[in-house]
């Protein structure tokens, strides 16, 4: 598909009209052309523009009662009445048109005073740890993060301490989070630049997610540009020579942990993602220590056990989840009776009685 194919199709993917599979070809070309890139930019800032543009409060009523005198004068002179949506559609069309024609006032009119209009709002900061500090378009220097909801216009700039991290979300209900030491440019709603450091992104259901790069200054590279289609996630991280890496679900996410913990955060995420934690710990364990030494830890030990049992991906490694069971059913005590619930229906007979006979010997100590 050519670039002036894909130029033709910008209208309806800005509106969200093109089917699944045209969105992915367009997304697709937008991360390999740089400049439709450009022009798909400027036509989501011409948009935002256009969406901004203040309309008199007064101007509606008045033309409905200028349009109200002429099909007055009308009726006069026609006895047919007009059909019954004429008004609200001539209402509709002239409002949008002395929208434009104010518009192309604003545009053709050089001697008119600037007027100081702030750059539209891209994103808010909603939860941060450590001095987060953000730098807006025409500002010198940068300022401190002041709590949670912390407007970010289109241009400005954040940056997270060496301990410390943020969570924002966007006007197109995108969220993204900045690990430790992260810097990242806010050119829109839906287009993000990486600096320094790794930044993991939700896009939106129905907006796709662009996350750009600087290139070394010292060469003439073209930056990474990176398309996170929508409703997907999507980690970049770039180091300090500036290279850049990409990852996709699923991606690593252990160092949000400490965002996730905060109030206000998704409890659900949070626990997901320390399951999968355990899991993987449960892996490690499997991988690198003996069946005595696991029995050592007694019942703690269970737990990332029989949550590494629980993760879909060990169903690859089937002798050692039935080894990892084994052992987590000889260790393990009433703590772990939901997660044994939930194996008594596992895919795998042997996992099914292990997790069987465990919840029977741990019923029958409770009742004793």
């Amino acid at each position: 598909m050519n670039c002036e194919s894909i130029r033709n199709q910008f209208s309806s993917y800005l509106d969200g009209e093109l089917a699944s599979e045209q969105s992915r070809r367009v997304e697709r070309h937008l991360s390999d052309c740089q400049g439709c890139h450009a022009q798909w930019l400027e036509l989501q800032q011409l948009d935002a523009r256009l969406q901004g543009l203040a309309v008199p409060q007064d101007l509606e009523s008045r033309i409905v009662a200028a349009v109200g005198a002429e099909t007055d004068a009308e009726q006069q002179a026609q006895p047919a009445p007009p059909p019954r949506g004429y008004r609200k559609q001539v209402v509709a069309a002239v409002i949008g048109l002395a929208a434009m024609i104010g518009l192309l006032a604003v545009w053709l009119r050089p001697n008119m005073p600037p007027v100081d209009v702030p750059p539209p709002l891209a994103a808010v900061v909603v939860r941060s740890i450590g001095n987060v500090q953000v730098r807006a378009p025409d500002a010198e220097g940068w300022s401190d993060v002041d709590g949670p909801h912390h407007a970010l216009p289109r241009g400005s700039r954040i940056k997270t301490p060496q301990r410390g991290g943020c969570e924002v979300e966007t006007a197109t209900d995108a969220q993204l989070r900045l690990d430790a030491n992260t810097e990242m440019v806010v050119h829109g709603s839906s287009h993000m630049q990486v600096l320094r450091g790794q930044v993991w992104c939700q896009a939106a259901p129905q907006q796709p997610l662009t996350l750009g790069t600087r290139p070394p200054a010292d060469t003439a590279a073209v930056p990474d540009v990176f398309v996170c289609p929508a409703a997907s996630e999507m980690q970049v991280r770039v180091d300090q020579h500036q290279a850049a890496e990409v990852g996709t679900e699923p991606v690593r996410k252990a160092w949000q942990l400490p965002l996730l913990a905060l109030p206000g955060s998704d409890q659900g995420e949070l626990s997901s993602l320390v399951e999968t934690l355990l899991a993987n710990v449960g892996h490690s364990k499997m991988q690198f220590m003996n069946a005595d030494q696991i029995r050592a830890l007694g019942p703690r030990g269970a737990i990332p056990l029989l949550m590494y049992v629980r993760e879909p991906s060990s169903s690859q490694q089937p002798a050692v989840r039935r080894q990892a069971m084994q052992l987590a059913a000889e260790v393990a005590d009433d703590t772990a009776l939901t997660m044994l619930d939930e194996l008594l229906a596992d895919p795998d007979p042997q996992i099914r009685r292990l997790a069987e006979a465990t919840v029977e010997r741990l019923s029958v100590g409770s009742a004793r």
